[in-house]
């Protein structure tokens, strides 16, 4: 046997006789004292709960934003409130586009992934790139000398190959990194 519900009004089967909600969300919302109020924009009617008038006036976030400027979409409205968007130094938590990232300070670069996100690249490599006037080859490496990754002068940056790096590391039995996390050479 075919009902309507008594609060949404959608068809639902009912097994008993005595069932008028669809579903358990429509009985706590029947069973909730709520008013009624119209939307200012497209005079739709929508119910809120009586403590909140004040707060629900619209129908819809569609409508609140074409309240404000008479925009169609929400995105609109966004463009508008924040003219600059989100990114890059026009974002509230902007800090100069460096970070530590627990063992190199990063600073962005001013490019983009192909994502979206920013490129950031470490401090010492552009560091030293722009002492060369050059782009840093892959395999090149650019090693500490005090080994204070957050010493980025010029004065205590080297360049040096995998091979050379490596040595470098395994006769002072300095930690090395690998993809595989860090370890000790003897």
């Amino acid at each position: 046997m075919t009902k309507l519900c008594a609060w949404c009004k959608k068809p639902f089967i009912v097994s008993k006789d005595k069932k008028k909600f669809c579903s358990n969300r429509c009985v706590g919302l029947a069973h909730r004292k709520r008013i009624i109020l119209s939307c200012p924009v497209c005079s739709k009617q929508f119910s809120t709960l009586p403590q909140f008038p004040y707060r629900k006036k619209f129908c819809s976030y569609k409508c609140f934003c074409k309240n404000q400027i008479g925009l169609k979409r929400p995105e609109d409205w966004m463009k508008i409130t924040h003219p600059n968007g989100y990114k890059g130094n026009k974002h509230p938590a902007w800090k100069g586009g460096k970070f530590f990232d627990g063992h190199y300070i990063r600073i962005w670069n001013g490019e983009h992934l192909p994502n979206g996100k920013p490129k950031y690249i470490g401090e010492h490599r552009y560091v030293m790139s722009q002492f060369l006037k050059r782009p840093l080859k892959r395999n090149e490496i650019v090693h500490h000398i005090d080994k204070d990754t957050r010493n980025n002068n010029i004065s205590n940056l080297i360049i040096l190959s995998p091979s050379q790096h490596s040595k470098l590391h395994s006769e002072n039995g300095f930690k090395i990194g690998n993809k595989f996390g860090t370890r000790k050479n003897k």
